[in-house]
């Protein structure tokens, strides 16, 4: 819960805006779930402790209200990764909520490998 209210506060003090609330589910079905359905995320029990992956669910959640309520269209393959561009929505969909962590926790560097800054789609 702290993890959410993290990038809750962080999105309110930078944009002045917030969305209304999301249902986070825990455990998962599946040890190995983390995914967002727009209004709710779910973590697997591997996933309890990641930051990074809760940071991410959360950031779908943003986007898929700042959207009107749906995500933008284009799918992409999964498992995913910060490079594996697929169409624009996906590009848009996952570039946002594969930022939101870093810029919450304000480093440029991935917790799960890499930098924002060193993505072949940087620029």
């Amino acid at each position: 819960m702290d993890t959410v209210i993290d990038g809750y506060q962080w999105l309110d003090n930078q944009v002045g805006w917030t969305r209304s609330q999301v249902t986070a589910y825990w455990p998962a079905s599946n040890a190995n779930d983390a995914y967002s359905t727009g209004d709710a995320f779910y973590i697997g029990s591997n996933y309890q402790f990641s930051r990074p992956t809760i940071l991410h669910e959360y950031a779908h959640c943003i986007h898929y209200e700042a959207n009107g309520g749906s995500f933008p269209p284009g799918s992409g393959p999964s498992p995913h990764y910060m490079d594996s561009e697929s169409s624009g929505g996906f590009a848009l969909t996952e570039g946002w909520a594969e930022f939101f962590p870093c810029a919450v926790d304000n480093t440029p560097n991935c917790p799960w490998g890499g930098s924002l800054e060193s993505t072949v789609y940087a620029d």
